[in-house]
């Protein structure tokens, strides 16, 4: 398998704003996550959309800071996705899954984090550095604007700094 590059389309959660834009040269061994939690302060991307509510602003290239993303959702076509999952087998460790809700302003993102079997889980969960990096992979996601409207996505993204609240859902008991 080569080392080739792809773009990757990526769609970021701001606090005002949500742009959408292609992340240039992405090595199909590194996932969203592993870019953004890259020492570099900024995200760059091409051929991109600023959607700041009632107007739409199309630029050739944004650098977004890191710091100001709440969440994002790398949007793989089917080749990419494919080749994620092969690589991801081969070096796949067993995981326990954790239903999470996290509300980081003004989202709400539902989805299950993934900690390494044996990894000592509080029963009581929080964004602390022990348990997720700064940028962190929810799956079987969605993020849940303001107004209720919600994005799903194989992947989100989550910002553990921006993260006010996180916690597990209620289990519902079944007869």
């Amino acid at each position: 398998m080569t080392n080739a590059r792809e773009p990757l389309l990526v769609q970021v959660f701001l606090w005002t704003a949500v742009v959408k834009g292609v992340s240039p040269l992405m090595d199909r061994h590194r996932r969203l996550a592993d870019v953004l939690n890259a020492g570099d302060e900024y995200l760059e991307l091409e051929s991109a959309t600023l959607s700041l509510g009632d107007r739409t602003l199309d630029l050739a290239t944004v650098a977004i800071e890191k710091r100001e993303i709440v969440a994002a959702i790398p949007w793989e076509s089917e080749e990419q996705r494919r080749q994620r999952q092969v690589v991801n087998l081969a070096g796949k460790t067993k995981t326990n899954d954790l239903a999470v809700i996290v509300y980081a302003p003004p989202y709400t993102i539902e989805g299950s984090a993934h900690f390494s079997e044996g990894k000592n889980v509080p029963k009581t969960i929080s964004a602390r550095a022990s348990l997720f990096s700064r940028f962190f992979p929810l799956s079987n996601a969605r993020i849940i604007r303001e107004d209720g409207k919600a994005v799903r996505s194989d992947i989100v993204v989550v910002n553990r700094d921006l993260a006010a609240a996180i916690g597990r859902p209620r289990q519902v008991k079944t007869a």
